[in-house]
């Protein structure tokens, strides 16, 4: 349905000479609304904006209804600051008609309130001859001018306490605050026929046998009146009855601002939002939706997947206790590193995942190793389709084939020849965290048929394959504070007979060569030599990873490598471990814009959250 979203803004550089030439502001520089002491109304400056929606339509629960308003016009009055009483009365009667209200049903009254002692008298006045005698309990007054002073155009509005907004205010926490600067109040107001009350203490609002109602009136310097007549929500409206139902699933909340003060600011409201909340009352599902698509996303960024309630709260907590959120790249852009593996085949709820194992299927990628690369290729192509640039690949072992064929190198049907043509061989393959001069020296005692060196990932990994139980023996002569894990067999043959003739395309992104360590030229990427030589080049790992994260803003590791593990500098380096939600939620942070329809909460209500923290004493980035 559609949306109004009224604003208004006031700021005035010389408007207070004529002001005080004309004897409406307080010569003391205090607005007293009510008091025996009020000299004239407090000019101020302020901007101010609601969001207005037919009920049915809202996605979120509503502040407060609008029940009836009523405009008119002042019309003749003594003089150009003197109002007109009758119109007053005419606005306040026609806007109860069209709220289908009686003088009784209105719980609390916002005057417009401006604090000189002629519009604060006729005020009065012209609410004792509609209230008058027709009250059954106390009328309770207020003006908020008194507070912040009168920002004129915007006093309708005004900040978050004037005016409307303190009368929803008011609804929503269920207090009336106390009348500011009242001391005395006027001899001249006569409070009994209306059964008015104004508050010098904090005054409870609770809860009737019915709806409560709040008048608030408004008047233009010009002439213009309005007054509005609002109606508190039902307790439990239906969208937050669609949100406490909501399942509990997997999701990601997010959180951003503009600066890193803003940031940490930010970080402990919502530290304590989600320590008061009710999980039977409110829906996680519901606030990481807000999160995603109800609030805007600034610079400096966190996301964290979470699961309930707890986590959520853990994980702001943790956060909270050294806040250092990521600073976003303007134009971010990911780096793909396929492996030879993949951690499982589990797979991820979403249309282009699907279509791309099917593609995959259809061209031959079927047996058992060739589906691992199909699962990477179909999550490289989801992060696409999730809004992710991806602006280089590369690959470890077999996986630079794959790599190659993501970057339009390669059809599936010509990787799927390729895959079927390779043959891992059946050696002892471990990576072994040692420097490479000690680790070195020790090799010297084997020859190439014994152990043979696949690969490295800087000066301290090395991979290494063996036929023999040689690796064993190695082992024992190494230091004791060097470590060995077990890894797929990085070393592999390719049948020259099986492969047909390649004729490798152009690449449309850049591709890393694990071999090389470098971007990858064009007359490189198009030679059949280059790929049918690949299985018998050692490779740097580290080298690679650090011209991908040259390219990107991210690396991501489609799966686990024990090399890309053991590389020096992983700071900008991510592996996805079957943790999809985990996964976007990094990506999110290095400031890609995602396509959060396709993320765990999708479509369905929102819910109110803390609102944002703006520092005014600092220039945000």
């Amino acid at each position: 349905g559609a949306i109004v979203i009224a604003g208004t803004t006031h700021f005035s550089a010389a408007g207070e000479i004529f002001r005080s030439y004309a004897g409406i502001a307080s010569k003391t520089g205090r607005c007293a609304t009510f008091s025996q002491d009020a000299n004239g109304f407090l000019p101020s400056e302020g901007a101010a904006a609601v969001v207005i929606q037919r009920a049915g339509d809202a996605v979120s629960s509503p502040y407060a209804k609008i029940r009836g308003s009523a405009v008119g016009q002042d019309g003749r009055s003594p003089n150009f600051f003197a109002p007109n009483a009758s119109a007053q009365t005419a606005l306040l009667q026609k806007a109860l008609k069209n709220a289908g209200a009686h003088p009784n049903d209105i719980s609390y009254f916002e005057a417009h309130g401006t604090g000189t002692p002629v519009g604060d008298a006729i005020e009065i006045s012209a609410i004792n001859n509609v209230f008058g005698g027709k009250r059954t309990r106390p009328l309770i007054l207020g003006a908020v001018k008194a507070l912040i002073g009168h920002t004129e155009e915007c006093a309708g509005l005004a900040d978050s306490r004037e005016g409307l907004l303190k009368a929803i205010l008011c609804l929503k926490n269920n207090v009336i605050p106390p009348q500011p600067h009242l001391g005395r109040i006027n001899q001249d107001f006569d409070l009994v026929p209306s059964r008015i009350t104004i508050p010098r203490t904090v005054k409870a609002f609770g809860h009737i046998d019915r709806p409560r109602l709040v008048g608030v009136s408004s008047f233009g310097l010009s002439g213009t009146l309005a007054h509005i007549i609002l109606e508190e929500p039902e307790q439990n409206t239906s969208s937050d009855e669609a949100a406490a139902s909501e399942p509990t699933q997997p999701n990601i909340f997010t959180l951003s601002a503009r600066s890193e003060p803003e940031f940490v600011a930010l970080l402990e409201r919502f530290c304590n939002y989600a320590l008061s909340v009710d999980p039977l009352d409110a829906s996680l599902a519901a606030t990481c939706r807000t999160a995603q698509i109800g609030r805007d996303h600034f610079s400096y960024r966190r996301a964290w997947a979470v699961s309930s309630w707890n986590d959520l709260h853990a994980c702001l907590e943790s956060a909270n206790q050294c806040p250092s959120p990521v600073r976003s790249t303007r134009r971010p852009k990911l780096s793909l590193y396929f492996c030879t593996e993949s951690s499982s085949l589990r797979p991820i709820e979403h249309p282009v995942y699907d279509q791309v194992l099917a593609e995959c299927n259809a061209a031959g990628l079927t047996r058992a190793p060739m589906q691992y690369f199909a699962h990477q290729l179909a999550l490289a192509r989801t992060l696409q389709a999730m809004g992710c640039i991806i602006g280089a690949v590369g690959g470890e072992g077999v996986g630079e084939y794959v790599a190659a064929a993501f970057a339009g190198v390669f059809s599936l049907e010509t990787l799927a020849s390729i895959l079927a043509s390779v043959t891992a061989k059946e050696d002892q393959c471990q990576v072994i965290t040692c420097p490479r001069d000690v680790l070195d020296e020790h090799l010297l005692s084997y020859g190439p048929d014994e152990i043979e060196v696949v690969g490295r990932s800087g000066l301290h990994a090395t991979c290494l394959s063996s036929p023999s139980g040689a690796l064993e023996g190695l082992k024992k002569s190494l230091p004791s504070d060097a470590s060995v894990i077990n890894s797929p067999s990085l070393a592999f043959t390719l049948s020259e007979d099986a492969v047909p003739e390649l004729k490798p395309h152009s690449a449309q992104l850049t591709i890393v060569s694990s071999h090389l360590g470098t971007a990858m030229p064009q007359d490189v990427v198009t030679s059949a030599n280059y790929w049918t030589g690949l299985p018998g080049r050692e490779f740097d790992i580290a080298e690679a990873i650090d011209m991908l994260a040259t390219e990107g803003s991210l690396v991501v590791s489609l799966g686990p490598s024990p090399l890309v593990s053991a590389t020096p500098d992983r700071k900008r380096v991510v592996t996805y471990d079957d943790n999809w939600l985990e996964l976007l939620a990094r990506v999110y942070e290095v400031g890609f814009d995602l396509d959060w329809s396709r993320v765990g909460a999708g479509e369905g209500p929102r819910v109110h959250m803390p609102s944002y923290y703006w520092c005014r004493d600092e220039e945000a980035s």
